[in-house]
């Protein structure tokens, strides 16, 4: 289950920016940036114990989220890979925007890519 370990605050004049952490385990999602162009930080290892937590705290996120950043992010599995694009298609629903993912590294974007490939050609 994911704790919410930090707080949203307001920092200087009226430049108002957020930050709150959800931790669960191995993987961290911290929320940053003016509220309104939120970015969504993804860190440590996304996998099968901790995908569907990922959902969970993407559902209770309210403000609007412009990026998801995965730099952070040392490793992702297929269940990890499913989880990201469902929180993505999750954030775009409720905002009706685009959402970009990026910062991927090289094994991670592997992975999003053989997911993507895989689930194209089952349709």
């Amino acid at each position: 289950m994911w704790g919410i370990s930090s707080r949203s605050e307001r920092l200087g004049g009226d430049q108002r920016r957020t930050r709150r952490v959800y931790d669960s385990g191995l993987v961290r999602a911290t929320l940053r940036g003016p509220i309104e162009r939120t970015v969504l930080d993804i860190e440590g290892e996304l996998d099968f114990t901790s995908a569907d937590d990922l959902i969970i705290a993407v559902r209770a996120i309210e403000q609007p989220v412009k990026l998801i950043e995965l730099q952070g992010l040392d490793f992702v599995d297929t269940a990890g890979a499913r989880a990201l694009r469902q929180a993505a298609t999750l954030l775009q629903a409720s905002q009706q925007t685009d959402i970009s993912i990026v910062g991927a590294q090289p094994n991670v974007e592997r992975v999003l890519q053989m997911v993507d490939a895989y689930e194209l050609t089952l349709a």
